[in-house]
């Protein structure tokens, strides 16, 4: 797994994880701003709660082999298909991220000086 060039079941898992978890984290930061009712979660949840997705999704990835299908759908695809899709994958990642650090910069409060 570890010194290949791509191993596209581990970076599916992970970046499957951590894209649910930052969309999750970002409807819990909107449900925050738009009822203004704060929740604090302890760190030992969180941490539970991505071990959990973590797990999910190894169990849905690995489960009746649906990795390897879904990874001989894309086996086939051309270097500009390839580039184009990793450059769309790229997008989403980057606004995941983006629109959750927004987010919770609109939940901050403000500071005045």
């Amino acid at each position: 797994m570890f010194g290949e060039g791509e191993n596209p079941k581990f970076v599916g898992i992970l970046a499957n994880t951590m894209c649910i978890g930052f969309n999750a984290l970002t409807l819990l930061v909107w449900f925050q701003i738009l009822t203004g009712y704060l929740i604090k979660v302890e760190k030992v949840y969180v941490i539970a709660g991505c071990l959990t997705l973590l797990l999910l999704n190894c169990l849905i990835f690995f489960y009746n082999n649906k990795a390897d299908a879904i990874i001989a759908e894309f086996a086939s695809e051309s270097r500009i298909e390839r580039k184009r899709r990793t450059i769309w994958c790229w997008i989403y990642v980057i606004a995941t991220f983006a629109f959750f650090l927004g987010s919770v910069l609109v939940l901050s409060p403000k500071t005045s000086t």
